[in-house]
């Protein structure tokens, strides 16, 4: 049995290593397109995590969180970023205190968790990114939310004022391209990032 599960687990050792490095390993995981066993190790660090009782570090929550908005598992996704949310409430981390933080990112990437759910919760987010004034992000979900209305030249529009403003947008959250209509990645010639 062992054998087996060496073979169909390359880094079943891993649950060995600590959270850090199971994380490095999940992300390597990542970057090969291996989702599942990614999130097999993101799982196995919030594991870890947990059973140290450290409510403090939210990293693997927020990776595994990202990866399941990527491979279209919204539900999943909106539960991690929560996690993350939650956990980052807890320890006081101010929401805008940079937007750069996991708790700012975690409300924009469960924002568009929520959009794709087509859930109203997600107006609740865009507030708090409303607030934070970063509006490639806001142009973004208001780009998103227009190609799922199929209103094309809409989300066009959002879509240039986001690159306008941040020309690295696309390639900075490539979790998200999977979410652009093909005639935008076209485009935005997307499909190289």
């Amino acid at each position: 049995m062992n054998w087996i599960m060496n073979n169909n687990y390359p880094n079943s050792n891993a649950s060995r290593g600590s959270i850090d490095e199971l994380i490095d390993l999940a992300k390597k995981e990542e970057l090969n397109n291996n989702y599942f066993e990614a999130i097999r190790l993101y799982s196995l660090a919030i594991k870890k995590n947990n059973e140290r009782n450290d409510n403090s570090y939210t990293s693997a929550w927020f990776l595994r969180g990202k990866l399941n908005l990527k491979i279209r598992k919204y539900r999943d996704a909106k539960y991690d970023l929560g996690i993350c949310i939650s956990i980052c409430q807890e320890n006081m981390e101010p929401l805008y205190k940079a937007i750069h933080k996991p708790l700012f990112k975690s409300v924009f990437l469960r924002c568009i968790a929520n959009l794709m759910l087509n859930d109203e919760a997600y107006y609740n987010d865009w507030v708090y990114i409303q607030k934070s004034q970063s509006y490639r992000h806001l142009f973004f979900i208001r780009g998103l939310s227009y190609s799922l209305k199929n209103q094309t030249q809409k989300a066009l529009e959002e879509f240039e004022k986001v690159i306008k403003i941040s020309p690295s947008f696309f390639r900075d959250n490539d979790c998200l391209i999977v979410h652009i209509p093909e005639e935008l990645k076209a485009i935005f010639n997307l499909y190289s990032l």
